[in-house]
Protein backbone atom coordinates (compact mmCIF):
# COMPACT_ATOMS: atom_id res chain seq x y z
CA UNK A 1 0.00 0.00 0.00
CA UNK A 2 1.24 3.62 -0.31
CA UNK A 3 -1.30 5.91 0.88
CA UNK A 4 -2.99 6.26 4.75
CA UNK A 5 -5.67 3.55 5.10
CA UNK A 6 -8.07 3.13 8.62
CA UNK A 7 -8.55 -0.88 8.51
CA UNK A 8 -11.02 -2.70 11.09
CA UNK A 9 -10.57 -5.99 13.16
CA UNK A 10 -13.33 -7.20 15.15
CA UNK A 11 -12.46 -9.78 17.52
CA UNK A 12 -13.09 -11.98 20.37
CA UNK A 13 -10.90 -11.47 23.51
CA UNK A 14 -10.51 -12.84 27.03
CA UNK A 15 -11.35 -10.20 30.11
CA UNK A 16 -7.74 -10.54 31.48
CA UNK A 17 -6.15 -9.37 27.86
CA UNK A 18 -9.24 -6.66 28.01
CA UNK A 19 -7.90 -5.47 31.30
CA UNK A 20 -3.96 -5.65 29.52
CA UNK A 21 -5.38 -3.52 26.74
CA UNK A 22 -7.13 -0.40 29.24
CA UNK A 23 -3.36 -0.77 31.12
CA UNK A 24 -1.43 -0.26 28.18
CA UNK A 25 -3.35 2.77 26.92
CA UNK A 26 -0.83 5.13 25.46
CA UNK A 27 1.62 2.75 24.91
CA UNK A 28 2.95 0.62 22.78
CA UNK A 29 2.29 -2.93 21.62
CA UNK A 30 3.15 -5.81 19.68
CA UNK A 31 1.42 -8.50 17.15
CA UNK A 32 2.77 -11.93 17.48
CA UNK A 33 1.02 -12.75 14.65
CA UNK A 34 -0.50 -11.72 10.97
CA UNK A 35 -3.01 -9.56 11.63
CA UNK A 36 -6.16 -9.73 8.83
CA UNK A 37 -8.60 -6.71 9.22
CA UNK A 38 -10.95 -4.93 6.97
CA UNK A 39 -11.52 -2.10 5.03
CA UNK A 40 -14.98 -2.24 5.23
CA UNK A 41 -15.98 -1.19 8.76
CA UNK A 42 -19.40 -2.37 8.81
CA UNK A 43 -18.41 -6.19 7.47
CA UNK A 44 -16.00 -6.15 10.62
CA UNK A 45 -18.59 -5.00 13.04
CA UNK A 46 -21.30 -7.59 11.86
CA UNK A 47 -18.54 -10.35 12.44
CA UNK A 48 -18.15 -9.58 15.69
CA UNK A 49 -21.96 -9.45 16.03
CA UNK A 50 -22.60 -12.43 14.95
CA UNK A 51 -19.80 -14.30 17.14
CA UNK A 52 -21.40 -16.27 20.15
CA UNK A 53 -20.07 -15.06 23.21
CA UNK A 54 -18.48 -17.72 25.57
CA UNK A 55 -16.71 -17.91 28.84
CA UNK A 56 -15.28 -14.44 30.02
CA UNK A 57 -14.59 -13.75 25.79
CA UNK A 58 -15.88 -9.51 25.01
CA UNK A 59 -16.44 -8.41 21.61
CA UNK A 60 -13.53 -5.92 20.56
CA UNK A 61 -13.62 -4.02 17.51
CA UNK A 62 -9.79 -2.50 16.41
CA UNK A 63 -9.59 0.33 14.62
CA UNK A 64 -6.14 0.74 12.76
CA UNK A 65 -4.47 3.36 11.06
CA UNK A 66 -2.18 2.69 9.21
CA UNK A 67 0.55 5.41 7.43
CA UNK A 68 2.91 3.80 4.59
CA UNK A 69 5.25 6.91 4.87
CA UNK A 70 6.28 6.00 8.82
CA UNK A 71 10.16 4.60 8.75
CA UNK A 72 10.84 1.30 9.97
CA UNK A 73 7.57 -0.44 10.17
CA UNK A 74 6.33 -3.41 9.14
CA UNK A 75 5.04 -3.65 5.10
CA UNK A 76 0.94 -4.16 4.76
CA UNK A 77 -0.72 -5.00 2.13
CA UNK A 78 -4.24 -4.76 0.56
CA UNK A 79 -5.10 -8.88 -0.69
CA UNK A 80 -8.17 -7.35 -2.20
CA UNK A 81 -6.74 -8.54 -6.18
CA UNK A 82 -7.40 -12.30 -5.17
CA UNK A 83 -11.02 -12.23 -6.72
CA UNK A 84 -11.89 -14.99 -4.37
CA UNK A 85 -11.79 -12.90 -1.41
CA UNK A 86 -12.94 -9.46 -3.06
CA UNK A 87 -15.62 -9.43 -0.55
CA UNK A 88 -13.81 -9.72 2.39
CA UNK A 89 -11.79 -6.31 1.21
CA UNK A 90 -8.85 -7.33 2.91
CA UNK A 91 -5.77 -5.82 3.92
CA UNK A 92 -3.13 -8.21 6.06
CA UNK A 93 -0.66 -6.99 8.29
CA UNK A 94 3.13 -8.23 9.14
CA UNK A 95 3.97 -10.32 12.29
CA UNK A 96 5.65 -8.34 14.07
CA UNK A 97 4.11 -5.00 13.73
CA UNK A 98 4.52 -1.85 16.63
CA UNK A 99 1.38 -0.04 16.74
CA UNK A 100 0.19 2.62 19.89
CA UNK A 101 -2.45 2.25 21.74
CA UNK A 102 -4.90 5.86 21.27
CA UNK A 103 -8.18 5.16 23.08
CA UNK A 104 -10.62 2.67 24.65
CA UNK A 105 -14.24 3.50 23.82
CA UNK A 106 -17.86 1.36 24.25
CA UNK A 107 -20.13 1.87 21.57
CA UNK A 108 -23.51 -0.48 21.47
CA UNK A 109 -22.26 -2.51 23.95
CA UNK A 110 -19.25 -3.12 21.49
CA UNK A 111 -15.54 -1.85 23.03
CA UNK A 112 -13.51 0.02 20.25
CA UNK A 113 -10.17 0.15 20.57
CA UNK A 114 -8.15 2.32 18.54
CA UNK A 115 -4.88 2.31 17.37
CA UNK A 116 -1.93 3.57 15.28
CA UNK A 117 0.72 1.78 13.26
CA UNK A 118 4.45 2.96 14.39
CA UNK A 119 8.11 2.26 13.94
CA UNK A 120 9.42 -1.18 15.16
CA UNK A 121 13.01 -0.49 15.59
CA UNK A 122 12.67 -1.48 18.97
CA UNK A 123 10.82 -4.13 18.31
CA UNK A 124 11.58 -7.42 20.75
CA UNK A 125 10.14 -9.69 18.08
CA UNK A 126 12.19 -9.11 15.77
CA UNK A 127 14.34 -12.29 15.72
CA UNK A 128 11.37 -14.33 15.24
CA UNK A 129 10.03 -11.79 12.75
CA UNK A 130 13.26 -12.45 10.68
CA UNK A 131 12.82 -16.04 11.19
CA UNK A 132 9.37 -16.50 9.50
CA UNK A 133 10.61 -14.30 6.67
CA UNK A 134 13.04 -16.49 6.11
CA UNK A 135 11.15 -19.83 6.33
CA UNK A 136 7.93 -18.48 3.56
CA UNK A 137 11.44 -17.51 1.39
CA UNK A 138 12.49 -21.34 1.30
CA UNK A 139 9.00 -21.96 0.64
CA UNK A 140 9.16 -19.87 -2.06
CA UNK A 141 12.27 -21.18 -3.22
CA UNK A 142 14.09 -17.89 -3.00
CA UNK A 143 11.98 -16.35 -5.31
CA UNK A 144 11.26 -13.13 -3.09
CA UNK A 145 7.31 -14.21 -2.48
CA UNK A 146 6.61 -14.63 -6.49
CA UNK A 147 5.67 -18.65 -5.75
CA UNK A 148 1.94 -19.65 -5.59
CA UNK A 149 1.63 -20.57 -2.54
CA UNK A 150 3.12 -18.12 -0.64
CA UNK A 151 -0.14 -16.64 0.40
CA UNK A 152 -1.46 -20.02 1.54
CA UNK A 153 1.23 -20.92 3.42
CA UNK A 154 0.74 -17.68 5.19
CA UNK A 155 -2.97 -18.26 5.40
CA UNK A 156 -2.57 -21.71 7.02
CA UNK A 157 0.22 -20.17 9.70
CA UNK A 158 -2.33 -18.00 10.46
CA UNK A 159 -4.90 -20.24 11.67
CA UNK A 160 -7.20 -19.19 8.87
CA UNK A 161 -7.79 -22.28 7.85
CA UNK A 162 -11.11 -22.17 5.59
CA UNK A 163 -9.45 -19.33 3.92
CA UNK A 164 -6.17 -21.40 3.32
CA UNK A 165 -8.45 -24.18 1.96
CA UNK A 166 -10.48 -21.63 -0.36
CA UNK A 167 -7.21 -20.37 -1.55
CA UNK A 168 -5.71 -23.87 -2.89
CA UNK A 169 -9.48 -25.32 -4.33
CA UNK A 170 -9.06 -22.21 -6.54
CA UNK A 171 -5.12 -23.04 -7.07
CA UNK A 172 -6.36 -26.86 -8.15
CA UNK A 173 -9.04 -25.16 -10.36
CA UNK A 174 -6.31 -23.90 -12.24
CA UNK A 175 -3.04 -25.65 -12.71
CA UNK A 176 -3.20 -28.32 -15.47
CA UNK A 177 -2.86 -32.20 -14.63
CA UNK A 178 1.16 -32.28 -15.43
CA UNK A 179 1.91 -29.24 -13.19
CA UNK A 180 4.89 -29.49 -10.66
CA UNK A 181 2.48 -27.81 -7.96
CA UNK A 182 -0.03 -30.32 -8.02
CA UNK A 183 1.94 -32.20 -5.37
CA UNK A 184 2.90 -29.52 -2.98
CA UNK A 185 -0.93 -28.65 -3.71
CA UNK A 186 -2.46 -31.95 -2.27
CA UNK A 187 -0.10 -31.65 0.78
CA UNK A 188 -1.32 -28.81 1.81
CA UNK A 189 -4.90 -29.43 1.50
CA UNK A 190 -4.42 -32.35 3.39
CA UNK A 191 -2.78 -29.99 6.52
CA UNK A 192 -5.80 -27.74 6.19
CA UNK A 193 -7.98 -30.99 6.34
CA UNK A 194 -6.00 -32.17 9.11
CA UNK A 195 -5.57 -28.91 11.48
CA UNK A 196 -9.42 -29.07 10.82
CA UNK A 197 -9.87 -32.64 12.47
CA UNK A 198 -10.91 -33.94 9.09
CA UNK A 199 -8.47 -36.98 9.63
CA UNK A 200 -9.73 -39.08 6.86
CA UNK A 201 -9.89 -36.58 4.07
CA UNK A 202 -6.31 -35.07 5.17
CA UNK A 203 -5.18 -38.66 4.49
CA UNK A 204 -6.80 -38.96 0.96
CA UNK A 205 -5.11 -35.29 0.09
CA UNK A 206 -1.46 -36.88 1.65
CA UNK A 207 -1.94 -39.87 -0.28
CA UNK A 208 -2.63 -38.61 -2.93
CA UNK A 209 0.02 -35.74 -2.91
CA UNK A 210 2.56 -39.18 -2.21
CA UNK A 211 0.88 -40.75 -4.85
CA UNK A 212 2.40 -38.25 -7.16
CA UNK A 213 6.06 -38.00 -5.61
CA UNK A 214 6.50 -41.36 -6.03
CA UNK A 215 5.95 -41.25 -9.68
CA UNK A 216 7.83 -38.35 -9.99
CA UNK A 217 10.84 -37.97 -7.80
CA UNK A 218 13.34 -40.08 -6.85
CA UNK A 219 12.85 -42.52 -3.44
CA UNK A 220 14.71 -40.37 -0.98
CA UNK A 221 13.51 -37.05 -2.37
CA UNK A 222 12.92 -35.06 0.67
CA UNK A 223 9.41 -33.98 -0.47
CA UNK A 224 8.16 -37.78 0.49
CA UNK A 225 9.68 -37.32 3.37
CA UNK A 226 7.62 -34.40 4.56
CA UNK A 227 4.77 -36.14 3.02
CA UNK A 228 5.52 -39.08 5.14
CA UNK A 229 5.56 -37.27 8.61
CA UNK A 230 2.52 -35.53 7.68
CA UNK A 231 0.70 -39.35 7.19
CA UNK A 232 2.11 -40.18 10.49
CA UNK A 233 0.83 -37.43 12.07
CA UNK A 234 -2.64 -38.44 11.20
CA UNK A 235 -2.57 -41.86 11.73
CA UNK A 236 -1.23 -40.41 15.38
CA UNK A 237 -4.56 -38.50 15.86
CA UNK A 238 -6.25 -41.32 14.53
CA UNK A 239 -5.01 -43.46 17.14
CA UNK A 240 -3.14 -45.68 14.70
CA UNK A 241 0.33 -45.21 16.49
CA UNK A 242 2.25 -48.16 14.56
CA UNK A 243 1.88 -46.81 11.05
CA UNK A 244 2.26 -43.52 12.65
CA UNK A 245 5.75 -44.38 13.77
CA UNK A 246 6.27 -46.32 10.70
CA UNK A 247 5.62 -43.20 8.82
CA UNK A 248 7.70 -40.79 11.29
CA UNK A 249 11.01 -43.42 11.11
CA UNK A 250 10.89 -42.83 7.05
CA UNK A 251 10.73 -39.50 7.49
CA UNK A 252 13.53 -39.31 9.36
CA UNK A 253 15.57 -41.58 7.70
CA UNK A 254 15.30 -39.94 4.59
CA UNK A 255 15.84 -36.26 6.13
CA UNK A 256 18.96 -37.61 8.32
CA UNK A 257 20.65 -38.50 4.37
CA UNK A 258 19.61 -35.33 3.06
CA UNK A 259 20.34 -32.57 6.28
CA UNK A 260 22.28 -34.25 8.47
CA UNK A 261 21.34 -34.64 12.25
CA UNK A 262 20.85 -30.98 13.07
CA UNK A 263 18.31 -29.53 10.95
CA UNK A 264 15.09 -28.43 11.69
CA UNK A 265 12.85 -31.33 9.74
CA UNK A 266 14.62 -33.71 11.35
CA UNK A 267 13.69 -32.02 14.94
CA UNK A 268 10.10 -32.46 13.87
CA UNK A 269 10.68 -36.11 13.34
CA UNK A 270 11.91 -36.55 16.75
CA UNK A 271 8.97 -34.70 17.86
CA UNK A 272 6.53 -36.81 16.43
CA UNK A 273 8.08 -39.51 17.37
CA UNK A 274 8.14 -38.70 20.98
CA UNK A 275 4.34 -37.54 21.08
CA UNK A 276 3.82 -41.79 19.37
CA UNK A 277 5.95 -43.03 22.34
CA UNK A 278 3.99 -41.10 24.67
CA UNK A 279 1.08 -42.88 23.60
CA UNK A 280 2.43 -46.21 23.89
CA UNK A 281 3.43 -45.05 27.42
CA UNK A 282 7.22 -45.66 26.51
CA UNK A 283 8.17 -43.04 28.05
CA UNK A 284 12.05 -43.07 28.02
CA UNK A 285 11.92 -43.34 24.89
CA UNK A 286 9.55 -40.39 24.43
CA UNK A 287 11.83 -38.14 26.63
CA UNK A 288 14.42 -39.07 24.61
CA UNK A 289 13.17 -37.96 21.04
CA UNK A 290 11.70 -34.54 23.01
CA UNK A 291 15.05 -33.72 24.34
CA UNK A 292 17.02 -34.44 20.97
CA UNK A 293 13.72 -32.55 18.97
CA UNK A 294 14.78 -29.32 21.45
CA UNK A 295 18.14 -29.28 21.89
CA UNK A 296 17.78 -29.07 17.64
CA UNK A 297 15.61 -26.10 17.95
CA UNK A 298 17.74 -24.44 20.36
CA UNK A 299 20.20 -24.47 18.46
CA UNK A 300 18.86 -23.28 15.38
CA UNK A 301 15.79 -21.25 16.14
CA UNK A 302 15.17 -18.16 18.00
CA UNK A 303 14.74 -18.28 21.82
CA UNK A 304 11.30 -17.75 21.87
CA UNK A 305 9.93 -19.49 18.70
CA UNK A 306 6.71 -21.62 18.96
CA UNK A 307 8.79 -24.62 18.46
CA UNK A 308 10.56 -24.90 20.84
CA UNK A 309 7.81 -24.05 23.40
CA UNK A 310 6.51 -26.91 21.41
CA UNK A 311 9.17 -29.47 22.86
CA UNK A 312 8.80 -27.74 26.04
CA UNK A 313 5.25 -28.89 26.33
CA UNK A 314 5.63 -31.97 25.33
CA UNK A 315 8.39 -32.55 27.84
CA UNK A 316 5.71 -30.95 30.26
CA UNK A 317 3.07 -33.90 29.53
CA UNK A 318 5.62 -36.49 29.67
CA UNK A 319 6.22 -35.09 33.45
CA UNK A 320 2.60 -35.08 34.18
CA UNK A 321 2.65 -39.05 32.39
CA UNK A 322 5.49 -39.70 35.01
CA UNK A 323 3.95 -38.45 38.06
CA UNK A 324 6.03 -35.37 38.48
CA UNK A 325 3.15 -32.31 38.94
CA UNK A 326 5.67 -29.96 39.82
CA UNK A 327 8.27 -30.71 37.60
CA UNK A 328 4.96 -30.42 35.01
CA UNK A 329 3.94 -27.52 35.87
CA UNK A 330 7.05 -25.18 35.47
CA UNK A 331 7.32 -26.82 32.07
CA UNK A 332 3.57 -26.04 31.39
CA UNK A 333 4.43 -22.70 31.87
CA UNK A 334 7.37 -21.96 30.40
CA UNK A 335 5.98 -23.48 27.16
CA UNK A 336 2.81 -21.21 28.11
CA UNK A 337 5.13 -17.88 28.16
CA UNK A 338 6.68 -18.69 25.10
CA UNK A 339 3.35 -19.21 23.14
CA UNK A 340 2.18 -16.34 24.69
CA UNK A 341 5.30 -14.14 22.99
CA UNK A 342 5.36 -16.12 19.83
CA UNK A 343 1.30 -16.98 18.71
CA UNK A 344 -1.83 -15.44 17.87
CA UNK A 345 -3.27 -14.81 21.69
CA UNK A 346 -6.64 -17.64 20.18
CA UNK A 347 -4.12 -20.30 18.66
CA UNK A 348 -4.88 -23.57 19.36
CA UNK A 349 -1.47 -24.55 21.11
CA UNK A 350 -2.64 -22.19 23.88
CA UNK A 351 -5.58 -23.94 23.88
CA UNK A 352 -3.75 -27.10 24.42
CA UNK A 353 -1.71 -25.87 27.26
CA UNK A 354 -4.95 -24.57 29.37
CA UNK A 355 -6.38 -28.10 28.49
CA UNK A 356 -3.73 -29.62 29.89
CA UNK A 357 -3.05 -27.33 32.98
CA UNK A 358 -6.70 -28.04 33.81
CA UNK A 359 -5.88 -32.16 33.59
CA UNK A 360 -2.73 -31.49 36.00
CA UNK A 361 -4.87 -29.02 38.60
CA UNK A 362 -7.48 -32.11 38.40
CA UNK A 363 -5.12 -34.68 39.33
CA UNK A 364 -4.45 -31.91 42.52
CA UNK A 365 -7.65 -31.58 42.91
CA UNK A 366 -7.56 -27.95 43.14
CA UNK A 367 -11.00 -28.29 40.72
CA UNK A 368 -11.20 -24.27 40.67
CA UNK A 369 -8.41 -23.95 39.01
CA UNK A 370 -8.67 -27.13 36.59
CA UNK A 371 -12.34 -25.75 35.73
CA UNK A 372 -10.74 -22.10 35.24
CA UNK A 373 -8.34 -23.54 32.24
CA UNK A 374 -10.79 -25.85 31.14
CA UNK A 375 -12.49 -22.89 30.36
CA UNK A 376 -9.98 -20.98 28.73
CA UNK A 377 -9.26 -23.55 26.46
CA UNK A 378 -12.87 -24.41 25.50
CA UNK A 379 -13.50 -20.50 24.66
CA UNK A 380 -10.64 -20.72 22.05
CA UNK A 381 -11.47 -24.07 20.63
CA UNK A 382 -14.77 -22.77 19.72
CA UNK A 383 -13.34 -19.42 18.45
CA UNK A 384 -10.68 -21.59 15.70
CA UNK A 385 -12.36 -25.32 15.56
CA UNK A 386 -15.33 -26.39 13.95
CA UNK A 387 -18.38 -26.98 16.16
CA UNK A 388 -17.23 -30.61 15.40
CA UNK A 389 -14.39 -30.74 16.46
CA UNK A 390 -13.69 -33.56 19.34
CA UNK A 391 -11.37 -31.76 21.20
CA UNK A 392 -14.80 -29.18 22.06
CA UNK A 393 -16.30 -31.81 23.15
CA UNK A 394 -13.98 -33.40 25.51
CA UNK A 395 -13.12 -29.70 26.76
CA UNK A 396 -17.04 -29.52 27.28
CA UNK A 397 -17.22 -32.69 29.41
CA UNK A 398 -14.24 -32.02 31.38
CA UNK A 399 -15.50 -28.18 32.64
CA UNK A 400 -18.83 -30.25 33.53
CA UNK A 401 -16.93 -32.60 35.57
CA UNK A 402 -15.39 -30.10 37.59
CA UNK A 403 -18.35 -27.82 38.13
CA UNK A 404 -19.51 -31.04 39.24
CA UNK A 405 -16.85 -31.20 42.04
CA UNK A 406 -17.31 -27.58 42.96
CA UNK A 407 -20.75 -28.12 44.13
Amino acid sequence: CSTSLRVYRGQLVSNDELQTLKASLGQFISMNSFLSTSLDHQLALSFLTSSPVTGDLQRILFEIDLDPTLAGIKPFAKIISNSFFADKQEVLIMLGSIFQLVKIDYQDQVCIVQMALCSDNDNSLKPIYDYMKKEYDDYDGGNNGSSVFSFGILLFKMGAYDKAEKYYNHLLTELPPDDEDLGPCYHNMGMIANHKGNYDLSLKWFKKALELYNQTRKSDDPAIATTCNSIGEVYFRKGNRNDALESFKKALDIRKKAFGEENIQVAMCYHNMGNAYQEEKNFQQAFECHQKSLMIRQKLLPADHSDIGSSIHCIASIYLCMNYPDLALQYYHKALEIYQKSLPSQHQDIAMIHYNLGLLYAGKEEFQQALTNFQKASSIFHVTLPATHPFIGIANQDIQRMSDKLK
